[in-house]
């Protein structure tokens, strides 16, 4: 009889899981060590700074692999930062950033305003001019938002898979694509009953 019983515990904890919501964040990480400024990326190339960072978090929801719901949060570079630090005028052209993603690829990026319906009266200049020793900042978004459903990732989420910001710019008669590469890695919040109580933490 008690053996009965236990095999009725185990099988309905393992349907129980089985119908239960898994929760996975995308934590993003640099890939190369020497654009690894803490919580954000750094390029120094030819007269030009580029600071992407820190992240922005976005939540999402979804079907996992086996079927079975899948939620968490998402982590992006969407603020981008270019200095020119030369001696030369430098054009950023906006309207090539884009974000490469596994699988080859490309998605759009857009600023934020635009995003969220701006009159093109009101939008940023696609190709903007920065002076030397002058700066210019966006927060960029993947176009991929206004099709997006409810809670759809704008981006294919993928644990350990690499991702790159590209920035596109032109000085002294050169086109350059300029590239910060991330790591996006599944991190899974601990169960509540391995997280040590407040009096622990406090000892």
């Amino acid at each position: 009889m008690a053996n009965l019983l236990g095999a009725g515990v185990l099988l309905a904890l393992a349907l129980g899981a089985c119908g239960r919501t898994g929760v996975r964040d995308y934590v993003a990480s640099p890939v190369l060590s020497e654009q690894d400024w803490g919580d954000r990326l750094h390029l120094a190339r030819a007269g030009v700074r580029v600071i992407a960072g820190p992240v922005a978090v976005f939540p999402y929801e979804r079907e996992g692999a086996e079927g079975a719901p899948e939620r968490g949060q998402y982590q992006l570079f969407t603020r981008v930062v270019v200095h020119n630090v030369g001696r030369e005028p430098v054009d950023v052209v906006w309207s090539e950033a884009a974000l490469e993603v596994p699988g080859g690829g490309r998605i759009r990026l857009i600023d934020t305003s635009v995003a969220t319906g701006a009159s093109t009266d009101a939008a940023p200049p696609l190709v903007e001019r920065v002076e030397p020793g002058h700066r210019t900042a966006r927060a960029l978004i993947p176009e991929t938002v206004r099709e997006i459903g409810v809670g759809e990732p704008m981006v294919p989420l993928c644990d350990g898979c690499e991702y790159r910001l590209v920035i596109v710019v032109r000085s002294g008669g050169r086109h350059e694509r300029l590239m910060l590469p991330f790591r996006l890695s599944v991190r899974e919040p601990e169960a509540s009953v391995l997280r040590p109580s407040r009096r622990d933490r406090e000892d």
